[in-house]
């Protein structure tokens, strides 16, 4: 009989007991999902950080390549930047003025290179503050050319433009850079096209250069090598 009553007080304290510990767990519960929660948006921003230092990472590599080529200009005796003051369409001999001169320093036999450094042509007059600029691929100008190491008499075509001839099955592709021993091996153009003649022991290319002469504002003058 006392054993039942004290059974029966005891029953209210129990239950009360287990839901008081089934809400510190809930309470626990929740808590640790929230604490998940917030670290996993911490992480998320962290990655986000992370991932944008990679593109600026990446933006300085190509920065750093860029002056790097700036550089390799620079230590090939770079002379001076110039503008364009007339256009070939202006000269019926296949040649631009720009505006800098003796007084600069440039002089005859220098190159003059856009700035990614194809070959825009050579100096051929200087005044104190001009120059004449006879343009590589002027119509029927030969230059000693060289495109995947075979050699090639290259014509100028006007317009940036020009062709040669190379041996029947020579592993030429378009795109392939063409490039000029007398200008210190710099590029002049890229393979237009190839065309063969079954009949022919030779091939001839078509060679553009990558720039538009009448459109190029800008121009570097250098020593000839």
């Amino acid at each position: 009989m006392l054993r039942s009553e004290v059974r029966q007080l005891l029953l209210p304290i129990s239950s009360r007991a287990s839901a008081f510990t089934y809400t510190i767990f809930q309470g626990d519960m929740w808590s640790s999902r929230a604490t998940l929660q917030a670290e996993n948006i911490q992480l998320r921003a962290q990655l986000a950080t992370l991932q944008a230092h990679d593109i600026l990472f990446e933006s300085l590599v190509q920065e750093n390549q860029q002056y790097a080529q700036a550089l390799h200009i620079a230590s090939s005796s770079i002379r001076v930047g110039a503008h364009i003051i007339s256009s070939p369409s202006s000269s019926p001999y296949g040649s631009i003025n720009i505006d800098t001169g003796a007084s600069q320093g440039v002089e005859v036999g220098d190159i003059v290179l856009t700035p990614d450094s194809f070959v825009v042509g050579t100096v051929s007059e200087v005044t104190p503050y001009a120059a004449m600029v006879d343009l590589a691929l002027a119509p029927r100008r030969i230059v000693s050319a060289v495109v995947n190491g075979i050699p090639l008499t290259l014509t100028g075509r006007g317009g940036s433009n020009g062709s040669g001839i190379i041996p029947r099955g020579s592993v030429v592709h378009t795109g392939d850079i063409v490039t000029v021993p007398e200008f210190g091996g710099r590029a002049v153009g890229v393979v237009n096209s190839v065309r063969a003649d079954s009949a022919s022991a030779d091939s001839l290319i078509y060679v553009a250069a990558p720039f538009n002469i009448s459109a190029t504002m800008v121009v570097v003058v250098v020593h000839r090598l």
